[in-house]
């Protein structure tokens, strides 16, 4: 493997924050009967679908939130967002470009892409599919893997090193399986992805899909894209903002 690049889903390959936000709230309401919460991710210790819950009914109903009760909440939550993307399907749009600069990676013989998401697997791979690409062959984790979304990205770097890639073209050398990654940047819109790059030391592109990028640039983050219609670019950003990683990190995804 040469580098690897991770993204993340909502706001990032999706645009579909705000109508994430609003399903989300209220299948809380509906399935755990917690109301008058914030919904500023940023508010919570683990801005992902399962670090979020988990807080929620700790702090507010003193304990745990059973197995079951979040098996019914996912599946609600993904329920809802079906059912709003039915009536609007325009609540839910890819990114442009984000597919095809995706599939180039993957077919470079230079790079691995892979999805590292603070949304639930189901919720992911659906989503993805809206997003035009197949979830089965790319390497994923997700919210159902960790709280933490640091956690998140280490699995999914694990699972791409594992996971085998497409063919490449002939002239390509492609990455080989079980080799690290020379270079891993990942990709978010959120400042919690910037703050869980920089706490792996890997790499990290900003993305504003909605133009808006005061949140990212508050935060110090550069560089910041609105799309990925312009794939040298991005592949130029990529390339130059790709780190090695540390040997902690290495240490911390091997494994069988």
């Amino acid at each position: 493997m040469v580098h690897l690049a991770l993204f993340d889903i909502d706001g990032t390959l999706i645009r579909s924050t705000g109508l994430d936000d609003r399903c989300y709230a209220r299948a809380v309401t509906d399935v755990f009967g917690i109301a008058g919460f914030s919904t500023d991710w940023m508010d919570y210790r683990h801005s992902t679908d399962s670090g979020i819950i988990t807080e929620l009914v700790q702090n507010r109903l003193g304990r745990d939130p059973t197995g079951g009760e979040m098996e019914r909440f996912q599946e609600h939550f993904l329920g809802l967002l079906k059912a709003a993307f039915d009536r609007d399907p325009g609540e839910l749009a890819a990114v442009p470009g984000a597919a095809e600069l995706i599939q180039a990676l993957e077919s470079s013989g230079r790079w691995r892409a892979g999805i590292a998401t603070g949304t639930w697997r189901r919720c992911a791979r659906w989503k993805l599919t809206l997003a035009g690409l197949d979830p089965d062959a790319l390497p994923l984790a997700t919210a159902d893997d960790a709280l933490d979304r640091a956690e998140i990205v280490l699995t999914a770097i694990h699972r791409a090193v594992g996971m085998p890639t497409p063919a490449a073209p002939a002239k390509a050398c492609p990455p080989s399986r079980g080799v690290p990654p020379e270079g891993i940047v990942y990709v978010g819109d959120g400042p919690w992805d910037w703050r869980t790059a920089r706490r792996l030391g890997i790499g990290f592109v900003g993305v504003a899909a909605g133009g808006d990028s005061r949140r990212l640039s508050q935060a110090g983050v550069e560089p910041v894209v609105e799309d990925f219609l312009a794939p040298d670019r991005v592949l130029r950003l990529l390339e130059a903002a790709a780190r090695a990683p540390t040997p902690a990190l290495l240490a911390a995804v091997a494994g069988p």
